[in-house]
Formats: structure tokens, C-alpha cells, sequence
């Protein structure tokens, strides 16, 4: 039986002798009457009462952490099951990406390779390396060791490769046998994490499934995650993208940490830059570093024929009036010392080129009326620099992504993209991972925490202003009822003005008390606000579950304590005791609650992470709050109720003002505190509190670039129909790392 199974029937058990015991002791009270002398059996009362709230609660708290457990449970794969599921996973998830990306529209690019130069493949044979497009994955075969470095200029076409080689490897992978998963280096940080331990984490972000327990494993050790597992039994082929994108003083030590996590005899794939690689071959100073064991490869430019025929047949084909528009281009791309003739040899610079000069075809209202002017390739024959002609077209790529909406709407795609951009070259240190769980780092901290106060104190303006009408309405605050209790609970300095003013113009005074309750309303906001920790997440909570934690058992004893001791000092010892036990009980269920990710393993979108993690936020505020407005009840009647024993029927009825009023009290002050007390605990549990707010405070701010406020679907048109985004697992990535550093780093004159 599981743990979780223990705690059901522990709690089951309670509820029902809660029930029994309220059964016995509402028939002890009405068999010996009502007065004084029933102070026992009404003290049994109460005690089976708060005895039956605890046990419910125990019963809903272990209820949910049951399912919790049989989510984190579920799968009972062996290992290799699981890493044969995970193959279709990562097939689906590439072959989207590959159409996205049009590697194949209107027919895969002729990238070839050669094998490189002998100082970059010390320790291989380079024999049988060279090959062309498709070829890659039984080249990768022919590879001792299958270990494989591949080099190439920017926008080679190192990534698009690597697509390429996972798919392939997947077509004709046998069951049980390795996944290849790309992983880009850029987010990855040699001098904190080590590799191994680096790339476990990735696969838990990118494949939140990864991250529950593997199967077979010993009871009472500790648990080991399936990304773990998976890496350890060389069940995963890591296709390292991006070497160059570490910062240049770590990629030495990146590379010694790559040889020692994964040495020889281990298979990868490492792709980078050839100027990036050749510092780290032959450094200034200190020991030269290079991949051991493993055969290189060097990516070759396009040949100007394949790419002027790229151009022709992506325009429409020879004869078509589009594609004669590059007539006066090509003759300039056959000269290869040309400017056109050097930059437009890349997998990049030809994407570029297509997306700005040949436009795809726009359904909707806009295709309507006279056909739209295709824009010129001509312009391109006006650089004389290489070097201007790439900042060119990183320049007119975005407007040109977006042609197809409003001039406004373009402008403001172009202002979000550029603000991310600066966010991750500036603020992050060069990270290329756009994750929206991380976003909360573009706001400063003050103006977040004002405006999480703002939506506390609006909670707190609602209750208050209900309050007060209803003072009006009924013009009578004399009427010891439940309502009435939880009025004057919430409008308390209104009966502070009451008895100052000895009830002369009590309207006044009723205005004057809302206005004052309002104001210090704003300072208990701003002052719960303060407590929340804006800070970049590692990564998003996926759901709730109920755990054991000796720190929950520590608060909810010191809590039980301290209103124990409380409720003592005016009710009693046997009052103190009761709520003491409760309130510990209860403070010791919410404090149990943790977040860990849940078994998903197809989620892996960003914007079905955000929905996950938006869900937890609203269980944590309905579940505190229930908790809080329950608790708060209780607490309010159990010492009412206590008191009224003391008097004679009927002032010790259920239906006695000594009892409703209290409650009400009670009640109002946890319908007051409890939900602003819950938005604090799930703004800190979770990221999407955070996430929203932040992306509020940027969609509305009046000076700077602004995000959309629907930020997920921005970023997924920029990915699936604009082409300037990627995506990898739950995050997206600039096309290129160039774009990224060119929108992040131009001046805003430089705008197109």
C-alpha cells in the first residue's frame, strides 16, 4: 500500500469518528436539556465538532495528496519503455520544428560537408566523413565511437544539420536503443554546474515527464529521476549545440567538463563556429583543448548555382514573372567575390533573403483588392560591404515577418522582440532561452510589489465597501446576528467612531470609519505585497501535492501554541486546548502543501506549462481560502459558545446571538485576510502570478518598448507563422544567435 493510501484511511477513519462523536454528543445535550448543568455534554459538542472539521480537513488534504501520488506513480514502465515513448515524444516534437522552420519548402538546402583539417581531429580517422544533406546520419554511423564535432562560419547551417541527423537517427533507431536530443550550450554554465547534473535539468524543463522517479529502484534509497536514469545508462545521444555561444573564457573549461563527463567511448555530437573552436585549439596561453576521440567534419558554403537555384524555385520557378525579379542578383551571386556572391552562400543568409523578397501568400481580409508590389531584390546590389549587406537583412527581417499586419501592430512585434532580445544579451548575460517563467527580471521589483498591492487592496475595497452598505441598508448595527458580527469585524474603527461620538450622526461616522479602513487597507496591502520574492525561477510548478515536512510540523505547532495560550487567557484551558490542537492541525496541512511537476509527458509547450502552473495558483488561493474562512468561523464560535453555557435558555441555544455573532466576527475577518493571505502564498509557491503581473506593468508602461498582453500567443505566431523564434521544449529562442545580438544591440534609429 502506498504512503498515500496510509493517509486516506488515517483521515477516513477521523471523519467518521468526528461524525460518530458529534452524533453522540447532539444526543447527550438534547437528552439532558439546556442550562447550566449541560456544560458537559455541550463541551462534548464542541469537541466533536472541531473533531470532525479537523478530520475533514485531514480527509481533503490526504485525499489530494493520495492523487497526487498515484500521478507521480502512474507509469509503471520499465526503462526501456519509457525511453521508447520518449523517442516518439522527440520525433513529434522535431518534425513540427522542422516544418516550421520550411527546411523542406520547397526542398531541403544541398549543405555538404568535407572532413576537417587534422589539428581539429587529433584522436580520429577521418575516412568515409564527406557527404552531402540527407547523408549525415550514415556518415554519423561510419564514426568510431560516435563521436562527432561539426564545424562551420555562421549560419552554416550547423543547427539545421543537427535536425536533420536526429531525425534520421530516429527513423532507424531500434527499440531500447538511444534517443538523440539536442541541447543548446548557451544556457549552460561550465563553472557552476556540471555537465551531467546540467543536462538532467534541461531534460526536466524540456520534458517535464523526465523528472519522476525512474522504475526499479530500491525502497528507502534515494530517488533518481528518469532524465538522470536515462543519462547514466547511456540511453540518451546529447547532439551539443552552440559551442560558440559560450562565453569565450569558459569554453575551455566547457570542453575539458565535456571530455570528462562524457569521455571517450561515450557518443555526442558538438557543433560551433570555427574561429570560436580554433581559440580553444590553440590558445595564447595554457594547454590547447579539442573533443577527444572524436572524427570532425567542416561545413562547406552553397554552391552559387544550388543557391541561385534555391532563390529561383523558392520565387516560383524559371519562367515566372516573381522569380525573373532576380535576375540582375544572380548575375552578382555568380561572382563569388562579390558582396551577394559572399553572403548569400548561407543556409541563414538565404532564409533571410527569402523571407524579406519572396513573400508567402496572405489569406484574409488583406488579400483582397489589387495585388500587393513584391519588394525589389535589387536593393540588395546597393552594398558594397559584406558586412553591411548581413545587417541589412537581419534589419528588414522582422518588418518583413510581419508585412502582413497594420504598420502599428508591426511596430509594436518589432518593439516586444527587441525588448526580449535586450533582456536576454543584457539582462541575462547572453542567455538564449526566452522563458516566461523568468520574465519578472524586465520590471523593477517596487512597481510589481505596487501593483500586487493594488489587487490586494481592491480585494480589501470590495469587502469593506459591501460591508458598508449593508450598515446602510439596514441601518442598524444593534442586531447581534451572524451578518451583523461580520460586519463590525470588517468596519471596526466605525464602531470606534460610535463611541466616540457617544452614536451622534452615526451616518457620518459610518462614512468617516470607511474611509479610514480604506486607507489603512492600503498600508496591510502594500505591506503583504512586500513580502512576496520577485525573482527569475529555475522553472514553473506543473502541480500541488501534500508532502511530510518537519518545518510544517514546526509551524503548526508553534501556531497551536500561540492561540492556544491565547484563547486560554480568556475562555479557558479546555478552550485553549481545543484550539490550540485545531488551529495546529490545520496550519500543519496547509504548511504541507509543496508544488512538483506532474506526469505530462506530452506537455511540453510553454503555453501548456503556463496553464499548469496558472492552475496550482488558483488551487493554493481557493484552498487557503476555504481553509482560512472555515478556521476563522470555528474560531470565532468556539469561544462564543463556550460563553453562552453560562446562561440560561434560550441565550444557549445553536440559534443564540452569544454564538452567531462571534461567528460572524470570525468569519469576517477571515474573508478579509484569508484570500490576500492566499495570493501572497501562491505568488511565492508559483510563476505565473508573477508572470502576469510583470507582463501588465510592461504592456501598459508609457515609456519604453512595451510587451503584448497576450504574450504566449505573440510568441508562438512569432514562432509558427513568423519564423523569427524557435522552439525547444517549453522555451523559444531567436532563429539565430545573430538576430538576437543584432536586436538587442542596434540603436533605435536603426529601425526599418
Amino acid at each position: 500500500m502506498q504512503m498515500g493510501e496510509h493517509r486516506k484511511g488515517i483521515a477516513a477513519a477521523a471523519a467518521i469518528i468526528g461524525m460518530a462523536a458529534l452524533a453522540w454528543a447532539g444526543w447527550a445535550l438534547g437528552a439532558s436539556g439546556t442550562g447550566a448543568k449541560s456544560v458537559e455534554n455541550a463541551v462534548n459538542l464542541v469537541s466533536a465538532a472541531v473533531g470532525l472539521v479537523v478530520g475533514l480537513a485531514s480527509f481533503a488534504v490526504s485525499w489530494l495528496g493520495y492523487r497526487a501520488d498515484r500521478r507521480r506513480h502512474a507509469s509503471g514502465l520499465p526503462l526501456a519503455g519509457i525511453v521508447d515513448e520518449f523517442a516518439v515524444a522527440v520525433r513529434a516534437q522535431w518534425e513540427a520544428e522542422a516544418r516550421t522552420r520550411r527546411l523542406n519548402d520547397p526542398y531541403p538546402l544541398p549543405v555538404s560537408w568535407a572532413p576537417a583539417e587534422p589539428s581539429y581531429r587529433p584522436d580520429a580517422d577521418a575516412s568515409a566523413l564527406s557527404g552531402t544533406d540527407a547523408d549525415i546520419a550514415d556518415v554519423f554511423d561510419r564514426v568510431p565511437g560516435g563521436r562527432l564535432l561539426v564545424l562551420g562560419e555562421p549560419g552554416a547551417g550547423k543547427t539545421m544539420l543537427l535536425v536533420r541527423l536526429l531525425l534520421g537517427l530516429i527513423e532507424r533507431r531500434a527499440p531500447g536503443l538511444p534517443v538523440p536530443v539536442i541541447f543548446p550550450l548557451a544556457s549552460w554554465d561550465p563553472s557552476q554546474q556540471d555537465l551531467v547534473d546540467w543536462l538532467a535539468g534541461r531534460l526536466t524543463t524540456d520534458y517535464p515527464a523526465l523528472t519522476l522517479p525512474a522504475p526499479g529502484q530500491d525502497q528507502g534509497a534515494p530517488a533518481v529521476s528518469r532524465a538522470r536514469a536515462l543519462l547514466d545508462r547511456r540511453l540518451l545521444l546529447p547532439l551539443l549545440d552552440g559551442f560558440d555561444e559560450l562565453p569565450c573564457h569558459l569554453r575551455a573549461a566547457a570542453l575539458d567538463a565535456i571530455n570528462q563527463a562524457l569521455p571517450a567511448g561515450h557518443p555526442l555530437v558538438l557543433t560551433s563556429r570555427l574561429a570560436e573552436y580554433d581559440a580553444v585549439l590553440t590558445p595564447a596561453f595554457g594547454v590547447p583543448a579539442h573533443l577527444n576521440g572524436a572524427a570532425a567534419i567542416t561545413l562547406r558554403p552553397l554552391a552559387t548555382s544550388d543557391a541561385a537555384a534555391y532563390l529561383v524555385r523558392d520565387a516560383g520557378g524559371r519562367g515566372s514573372p516573381s522569380a525573373a525579379r532576380w535576375r540582375l542578383v544572380l548575375d552578382q551571386l555568380a561572382d563569388e567575390d562579390s558582396p551577394v556572391g559572399q553572403v548569400l552562400r548561407t543556409p541563414l543568409m538565404l532564409f533571410l533573403a527569402r523571407t524579406i523578397y519572396n513573400p508567402r501568400p496572405v489569406a484574409g481580409p488583406l488579400t483582397a483588392g489589387p495585388a500587393p508590389i513584391l519588394p525589389t531584390p535589387d536593393t540588395l546590389l546597393r552594398f558594397e560591404d559584406p558586412a553591411a549587406l548581413r545587417t541589412h537583412l537581419f534589419d528588414a527581417f522582422v518588418p518583413a515577418a510581419y508585412r502582413d499586419v497594420t504598420p502599428e501592430r508591426a511596430t509594436q512585434a518589432e518593439d516586444a522582440l527587441t525588448l526580449l532580445a535586450e533582456h536576454l544579451d543584457h539582462g541575462l548575460g547572453g542567455a538564449v532561452d526566452i522563458e516566461w517563467w523568468r520574465l519578472s527580471a524586465l520590471a523593477p521589483r517596487a512597481g510589481l510589489r505596487w501593483r500586487v498591492a493594488a489587487v490586494l487592496w481592491l480585494w480589501f475595497a470590495l469587502i469593506t465597501l459591501a460591508c458598508a452598505a449593508y450598515v446602510y441598508v439596514h441601518r442598524n448595527l444593534e442586531d447581534p446576528h451572524f451578518t451583523s458580527g461580520m460586519t463590525v469585524s470588517i468596519l471596526l474603527p466605525f464602531v470606534f467612531f460610535l463611541k466616540a461620538t457617544h452614536f451622534q450622526d452615526p451616518w457620518l461616522s459610518l462614512l468617516q470609519a470607511t474611509l479610514l479602513t480604506l486607507v489603512l487597507e492600503i498600508a496591510v496591502a502594500r505591506l503583504l505585497a512586500a513580502t512576496i520574492r520577485f525573482r527569475p525561477r529555475q522553472a514553473p510548478v506543473t502541480a500541488m501535492a501534500w508532502t511530510w515536512r518537519w518545518r510544517a510540523v514546526a509551524v503548526g505547532t508553534s501556531s497551536g501554541l500561540g492561540v492556544g495560550i491565547l484563547i486560554a487567557n480568556g475562555f479557558g484551558w479546555f478552550g485553549g486546548a481545543v484550539w490550540g490542537f485545531g488551529t495546529g492541525i490545520v496550519l500543519w496541512s496547509l504548511a504541507g502543501w509543496g508544488v512538483v511537476p506532474a506526469d505530462l509527458s506530452a506537455a511540453v509547450h510553454a503555453t501548456a506549462l503556463l496553464e499548469q502552473d496558472r492552475r496550482v495558483f488558483w488551487r493554493f488561493v481557493l484552498v487557503i481560502s476555504a481553509a482560512g474562512a472555515a478556521l476563522g468561523t470555528l474560531l470565532g464560535m468556539v469561544p462564543g459558545f463556550l460563553r453562552a453555557l453560562t446562561f440560561p435558555p434560550p441565550y444557549n441555544t445553536l440559534e443564540s446571538a452569544y454564538l452567531l455573532f462571534p461567528a460572524g466576527i470570525g468569519l469576517g475577518v477571515a474573508l478579509l485576510f484569508s484570500p490576500a493571505l492566499a495570493l501572497v502564498v501562491a505568488f511565492s509557491r508559483t510563476a505565473w502570478g508573477e508572470a502576469a503581473v510583470t507582463r501588465l506593468y510592461l504592456a501598459r508602461r508609457r515609456n519604453g518598448r512595451r510587451l503584448p498582453r497576450d504574450l504566449m500567443a505573440f510568441l508562438a505566431d512569432a514562432h509558427e507563422h513568423r519564423g523569427v523564434l524557435r522552439q525547444i521544449g517549453p522555451v523559444y529562442q531567436f532563429r539565430h544567435i545573430d538576430l538576437q545580438r543584432r536586436l538587442a544591440n542596434r540603436l533605435p534609429a536603426a529601425r526599418r
